[in-house]
Parts: structure tokens; C-alpha cells; sequence
């Protein structure tokens, strides 16, 4: 294992995805100005494409982070605050955000929500708001 070392890739040609090894046994992923940790093993292939290994040493390829994050912001639409994103063992990206809403159509607030994105087709697989969510509707981003 690697400790405090620093790895980028080119993805596709056009995306750079940072790699950074710490001293917890984390690994934190960069692309796009969003970060995730994992303790999964990455690799790049020469066609470019990324690929996880998980549980029962299954191999599938990922999508980054910052596309997981972008299906979550489609489907809520509200404004995306404090996002904490981690690529489990199971190949999900669990993410922890707060989101911008409106209690009762009328008090701004942020309200914590988490979802579980699946790494390998990016398709949003559970979400979870609030307790008092029922009364809140999400606002548009501008």
C-alpha cells in the first residue's frame, strides 16, 4: 500500500482525476473539484476508463464522483451544499449533502439528505431526507 503519495490520471483525454494516498488507508478521488474516499482498489485501464475492486474481488467499471454527484443534482434539482461522497465495498457512492428547500413553500432551509448512487451505471438507488421533508419542497438551482 502507498502512503502520501499523489497520482493523476488522464481519463478520456479530456478529464484529470486525482489520486491521493493518506495515512488513514483511505484513498480520497478529485475530479472536477469533488472529492471521495474509498478504501476500494482503483485502476485505470489503457482505454481510459476506471475500474473498481469489490467485495468477492468483483470487478466493475465506475463512473467519478463528480458524475455521481451531477445524476443526484438532476433529480433533486435543489442546490447541493457540504457534499461528503464515499465509493463503498458494495460499488455505491454513499452521499451526505444538505440541500436547499422550503419548509411549508415558505422558510428557506437546508435539509440533510442522503443517497446511495450505484459506481458502475450512475443510477440513483435510495434517497433519504429528513424527517419533517414531507413539508419541504426542494427550490430550483439558479
Amino acid at each position: 500500500m502507498c502512503y502520501g503519495s499523489i497520482a493523476k490520471c488522464m481519463l478520456n483525454g479530456t478529464r484529470e482525476m486525482t489520486i491521493h494516498a493518506g495515512n488513514s488507508g483511505n484513498i480520497i478521488i478529485q475530479s472536477k473539484n469533488f472529492n471521495s474516499s474509498t478504501k476500494v482498489t482503483l485502476y485505470k485501464s489503457e482505454d481510459g476508463k476506471v475500474y473498481g475492486v469489490f467485495k468477492n474481488n468483483e470487478t466493475r467499471e465506475i463512473i467519478l464522483p463528480d458524475e455521481a454527484r451531477e445524476r443526484i443534482q438532476n433529480r433533486t434539482k435543489a442546490k447541493l451544499q457540504n457534499e461528503n461522497i464515499t465509493l463503498n465495498e458494495n460499488g455505491e457512492y454513499e452521499v451526505q449533502t444538505r440541500k436547499q428547500a422550503r419548509l411549508i413553500w415558505m422558510i428557506k432551509v437546508n435539509e440533510k439528505s442522503q443517497f446511495s448512487v450505484d459506481a458502475e451505471t450512475g443510477e440513483v438507488t435510495h434517497e433519504r431526507n429528513s424527517w419533517w421533508g414531507f413539508l419541504a419542497k426542494d427550490t430550483q438551482e439558479n
